[in-house]
């Protein structure tokens, strides 16, 4: 039984934001090569020539962070190293942020590698946390702004 594609395409993005699409195998439809109703030609084997691609989305510019970190020293340790920018407040705040600012540059294995790293360890995550609020209230808002954006106030008894 001879295999064709079927051409309605699928658009994904890889973790680099690369578009790509992907073809179905089916039987018994249109004659490999040709898309069904779109005049497009297949450019090899699981893949759609694309007349048209899409301009890569521009990224917002990462601004300096509010604490004082420097890009090659980590930030727990203090020590020169490659280091990883973590954002202070992730998730669904992660945005936040990297828009004002509240993020450090940490070693791997303090950022992610060690049982006491920043994504790991929850009282190391807290105190970042606590400082991260602590230079907003100082640098950019006050404590009713933290909280209306960030959602919670991380300060204990203030």
């Amino acid at each position: 039984m001879q295999k064709y594609f079927q051409c309605w395409k699928t658009e994904n993005r890889t973790a680099n934001g690369h578009i790509f699409f992907k073809l179905k195998y089916i039987t018994n439809k249109t004659p490999a090569g040709k898309c069904a109703g779109r005049g497009k030609e297949q450019d090899g084997p699981g893949r759609v020539a694309v007349s048209e691609r899409r301009e890569k989305e521009k990224r917002m510019k990462h601004p300096k962070s509010i604490l004082n970190t420097q890009k090659g020293i980590c930030f727990i340790m203090g020590t020169p190293a490659k280091t990883e920018r973590h954002h202070i407040f992730g998730g669904p705040n992660r945005k936040h942020s990297e828009r004002y600012g509240l993020t450090v540059e940490l070693c791997p294995y303090c950022h992610r590698e060690s049982r006491h790293s920043a994504h790991k360890d929850g009282m190391i995550n807290h105190v970042l946390q606590e400082m991260g609020q602590r230079a907003f209230e100082e640098k950019i808002g006050s404590r009713e702004e933290f909280i209306k954006i960030f959602g919670k106030n991380y300060l204990e008894d203030e």
